[in-house]
């Protein structure tokens, strides 16, 4: 596993268009069944909401479908483009169990966001 600056910096590049994504799905009005707070309303002893009221579900699952999406996204154009494809280091053996960039993707969405929880923490 020997990646360049350049496919560690592609690999952040396809976070940002997912967290485009997310704040995208965050401000429409799709999804609003989700708005219910992550942390189901529960409070600290001094009356403070453990994460707040901006953690809610719609951003729990639209960080991870942002990820999908953009990673999916970019592994398909990967088959247009001999720059991408030699950007990209999701698909490859070194890769491991994470072949699959569409899955790949969601995975760093989601461990996004919850590496996000603890600086919601009051």
């Amino acid at each position: 596993m020997n990646y360049s600056i350049a496919q560690l910096t592609y690999v952040c590049v396809l976070m940002m268009v997912a967290g485009v994504i997310h704040m995208v799905l965050i401000k429409l009005p799709v999804l609003n069944s989700l708005l219910a707070p992550v942390d189901a309303g529960i409070s600290l002893r001094d009356g403070k909401r453990l994460f707040g009221d901006n953690k809610t579900w719609k951003g729990f699952i639209s960080m991870p479908l942002g990820g999908l999406l953009g990673f999916g996204l970019n592994s398909v154009l990967g088959d247009y483009s001999d720059t991408i494809h030699s950007l990209t280091i999701v698909g490859r053996e070194s890769v491991g169990i994470a072949k699959n960039a569409w899955i790949f993707g969601a995975f760093l969405g989601l461990g996004y966001i919850i590496a996000e929880l603890p600086n919601s923490f009051i």
